[in-house]
């Protein structure tokens, strides 16, 4: 994926010449100044125990980044996303964070349907999952659940999103989980945690130990949580 990926993005940027999503400045899809503006705003929020959100959806910066990446196949905005973090924490303070410290840990991106990967032509969390695992050296189990076909969660209120995910996912066929292993499920926004919680369920129940949920952009509710400041 990353090849093909970062391939067509350099052909991109050969037609269009990159943009900074927030002010437009030429040189990169997150220019240096909007990155050092928003680093500071670091959240690591607790959506339910467990499952996290990295930084606020309310923040121009992060939002037109997500957007990009999984709207307009800027396939690079998830290593601009990735290098912003890391002007905020570091490798190490985000592994404990996970529980990754002294163990076995691997990336595990949510899965989107056949049909959304098909229009799309691409899964963003796997893109995510891409630029983070040099960086935190961590690798990718790209096939460890699927998605059952369906409508997407876009949209849905709290109570739809619920019922909609409770069978959306599942292991998928002849996978194994390692109960050594810390999974951390990567996605690209989190509003209610439905999503990231039956993933997490699912792996749970077929022996994993360690699972955390996290999504870079943390879309708030109304009755949104008091925030979580992060420390390693």
């Amino acid at each position: 994926m990353q090849i093909v990926t970062r391939s067509a993005q350099l052909l991109l940027d050969l037609l269009f010449p990159r943009k900074c999503v927030a002010c437009k400045a030429e040189g990169a899809w997150i220019c240096p100044q909007c990155q050092a503006a928003v680093a500071p705003k670091f959240l690591f929020e607790p959506v339910t125990p467990s499952i996290f959100g990295l930084f606020s959806m309310e923040e121009i910066v992060i939002r037109e980044a997500v957007h990009a990446l999984k709207y307009n196949s800027i396939y690079e905005a998830a290593y601009a996303l990735v290098d912003t973090l890391a002007l905020a924490t570091t490798p190490q303070q985000l592994r404990t964070a996970w529980g990754v410290k002294s163990v076995q840990g691997a990336f595990v991106p949510v899965p989107v349907s056949n049909k959304r990967r098909k229009s799309r032509g691409y899964n963003q969390a796997e893109l995510l999952a891409e630029a983070f695992s040099p960086w935190l050296g961590m690798p990718i189990e790209y096939h460890l659940l699927e998605r059952a076909q369906g409508k997407t969660l876009v949209g849905s209120n709290r109570a739809q999103r619920q019922l909609q995910t409770f069978h959306a996912f599942a292991l998928a066929e002849n996978a194994r989980v390692n109960a050594q292993t810390a999974y951390i499920l990567i996605d690209d926004v989190v509003t209610t945690g439905s999503t990231l919680k039956v993933c997490r369920h699912v792996l749970r129940e077929v022996g994993a130990q360690n699972v955390v949920g996290c999504a870079f952009a943390y879309r708030h509710l109304d009755n949104a949580r008091d925030s979580h400041s992060f420390s390693g």
